[in-house]
């Protein structure tokens, strides 16, 4: 049996995270800046993010850290976060380095420099600190990567070239860019807290994610992308689960699902057998998506089986559902991990597509070559809707997992 959890208490830092959430900023604190710590001796970015949270500064909102010189770390903080974090670090006895320039062309110190005229080390100063930035930008996720980069752009620390490739390569517009012809596109494991929304022109929905302690970000959440020219109307059904977002296209009815793999094999088992497989008599067929953190071998043709993968197979056996993963793509992973430390790839099939009956002209891609900074890959299922007035091919799209660390 499930054991009972405990009631999550609501300590100073978690209020604290969601009071930030519903606080108006100060226009003028509203942007990002680097604050430089000195360092004794090298460490990686891991050592650095232990001390401090041993020295109880909250990580997350640490957006990055980097070395720019010898002893010198310099960390990305929300302006408002800036004298908060000061005064921590003077309570422990630690002062800041304001006077480090990550542009001083004094910072260079390859050997192949070392005849550069002045304004060449100056220019070299500011082709490294860029990279910097752009790397930071690579591991932030959105939207908050959008906002960080434009608060570069305003500091001229990046050009508009490079904000404009920041805003094209985001998760949404990387899904949106790639995928045009798509219906709908649902993104699971989104961590957006509400109201946060994504910077696209496509129609948006969400089940947002549910508050983290001491942090800036949710856990889970699934959002809902709809194409400007979708020729249907999309209607959003109601539900009270975080796992799930539902709505009705057409007659078909779709919910997107992400569990969690910290849900126990009960909680699985109620989820799945609470969800409806039809909620009105206009729906004639019903497609069940997103990502369930289950795997099996005979099902899926995965690598293994796992309590949920047992739990899913026999929920699929007793509705009499169609796998499409096991049709169309079996034994075709869509989450892919490239673990350096084991220096292996682990894969596993978990984003999968499921319906009550038939999809007419069914077709389904994984695409290996898309880069949504996640460990997953967008799956694409398209098939046809044949109601009056005849609709064009629908495409929808699931892309699941965390999308940027």
């Amino acid at each position: 049996s499930a054991r009972p959890r405990r009631a999550r208490q609501l300590t100073v830092r978690r209020s604290a995270a969601l009071v930030r959430h519903i606080t108006r900023v100060d226009p003028e604190n509203n942007g990002y800046k680097y604050l430089y710590l000195y360092t004794r001796h090298r460490m990686t970015v891991s050592n650095l993010r232990n001390i401090l949270k041993k020295l109880k500064v909250d990580n997350s909102r640490i957006l990055d850290v980097h070395f720019p010189d010898r002893q010198v770390a310099a960390l990305l903080v929300h302006n408002e976060y800036a004298p908060v974090f000061e005064e921590q670090m003077a309570q422990k006895g630690v002062s800041l380095n304001k006077d480090f320039d990550p542009l001083d062309p004094a910072i260079i110190r390859d050997p192949a420099m070392q005849d550069a005229t002045l304004e060449e080390r100056q220019e070299k100063a500011g082709v490294v600190h860029k990279s910097h930035l752009l790397a930071a930008l690579n591991f932030i996720r959105d939207p908050v990567k959008i906002s960080v980069a434009r608060s570069f752009r305003r500091q001229n620390w990046i050009t508009d070239e490079d904000l404009t490739a920041v805003l094209e390569t985001s998760t949404v517009n990387t899904l949106t860019n790639t995928f045009p012809s798509s219906t709908l596109i649902f993104i699971t494991e989104t961590w957006l807290l509400s109201p946060t929304r994504y910077l696209t022109s496509w129609t948006q929905h969400h089940t947002y994610a549910t508050p983290v302690t001491n942090t800036t970000r949710g856990r889970n959440g699934i959002a809902l992308l709809i194409h400007p020219e979708c020729r249907y109307p999309v209607n959003i059904l109601p539900s009270t689960s975080p796992y799930l977002l539902s709505c009705q296209i057409a007659d078909l009815l779709i919910h997107c699902t992400y569990l969690p793999p910290s849900l126990t094999n009960t909680e699985v088992e109620t989820f799945l057998a609470d969800l409806p497989l039809l909620t009105h008599s206009s729906q004639f067929n019903t497609l069940i998506c997103g990502d369930f953190n289950a795997r099996h071998t005979q099902l899926l043709g995965d690598r293994r089986t796992n309590a949920s993968g047992r739990i899913l197979r026999r929920w699929i056996t007793e509705e009499r559902l169609t796998c499409w993963n096991q049709q169309l793509a079996f034994g075709k992973p869509t989450f892919v991990a490239h673990r350096i430390h084991r220096q292996a790839e682990e894969t596993s099939i978990l984003d999968l597509f499921l319906s009550t009956c038939p999809l007419q002209d069914a077709r389904m891609n994984i695409s290996y070559d898309v880069d949504l900074t996640s460990d997953h890959k967008p799956v694409h299922l398209s098939f046809s809707l044949t109601l009056p007035p005849p609709p064009p091919a629908s495409d929808i799209l699931v892309s699941s997992g965390a999308l940027a660390s």
